[in-house]
């Protein structure tokens, strides 16, 4: 089992470092546009997963923050809780507007040409579209329908969250609407599964792996970093075959003595090499 463990945690830290390199080239062009970026790793998983370059990232100006938005709650009509948002984060995407790059991951992660996204991810879409809701915008990213803006505005989390995001405008100032991209380390293009629980079917939203250039104003950036368990990028790194995808994902992986630091050194194999 320990060997097992270790092996994952490898495969975690290998993940971690392709994050890391899309993470400043998004940071580049945020600092072209006078902006900054934030990284949130969602728990439980994304936790994890932006551990290995968390220290990494923070030498370079990016704070990393911890939200939960669990995949098992997110629906089609529904937002994050805001106990569960950070205060400072939602203050910071009122007023500094930066670029906000979301860290997930899933044991299901598709095929190496079909990747998916986690479900959770669909509760940062619709973040984004409670801050637009507070500017005044209608910016729905090609994925929210009409009749989920109506069913979001009806929804008392949604309520909620805007009412106090609209606290943390700053008086006088124009803020821009958020973007939404999507990024994986396959660079492959993603699917983003919609579950409804007004219907029996599945809604997908298919989308390219951003460019960072392709940015014009604040986003949200939703990167799942898990890939899929026949990835060619893992064979490149000489990692085993033998692979779980999100193998830590609702496992107790706290509990592993010396953690961060074994990330960490894993993380720099793969960063300087």
């Amino acid at each position: 089992m320990q060997q097992e463990v270790s092996a994952e945690l490898d495969f975690v830290a290998f993940e971690a470092a392709q994050v890391y390199c899309f993470v400043l080239e998004l940071k580049k062009r945020a600092e072209r546009m006078g902006r900054e970026v934030v990284v949130v790793g969602n728990k439980t998983y994304g936790e994890i997963a932006a551990l290995p370059v968390k220290a990494r990232l923070e030498q370079q100006g990016v704070q990393v923050y911890s939200c939960k938005v669990p995949s098992s709650f997110m629906g089609e009509f529904r937002v994050p809780e805001t106990a569960e948002m950070p205060s400072e984060l939602l203050r910071r995407m009122m007023a500094d507007q930066p670029v906000v790059a979301v860290v997930d991951g899933t044991h299901s992660p598709g095929q190496d040409e079909h990747v998916r996204y986690p479900r959770a991810m669909l509760g940062y879409v619709n973040l984004a579209a409670s801050v637009n809701e507070v500017l005044g915008l209608q910016t729905r990213f090609g994925i929210i329908s009409d009749e989920q803006l109506v069913r979001l505005r009806a929804d008392t989390n949604f309520n909620e969250l805007i009412a106090s995001m609209a606290q943390l405008v700053p008086p006088g100032t124009s803020p821009l609407g958020y973007e939404v991209g999507f990024w994986n380390p396959a660079r492959k293009r993603g699917v983003l599964e919609i579950f409804s629980y007004t219907s029996v079917h599945v809604k997908e939203h298919f989308a390219e792996p951003l460019d960072p250039q392709q940015l014009s104003g604040p986003a949200i950036v939703l990167i799942t970093s898990t890939l899929p368990a026949d990835s060619q990028l893992y064979a490149g790194a000489g990692l085993p075959k033998k692979h779980t995808p999100g193998y830590f994902d609702d496992r107790p992986w706290r509990q592993i003595e010396g953690l961060e630091k074994r990330l960490q050194a894993a993380a720099e194999r793969y960063l300087t090499s």
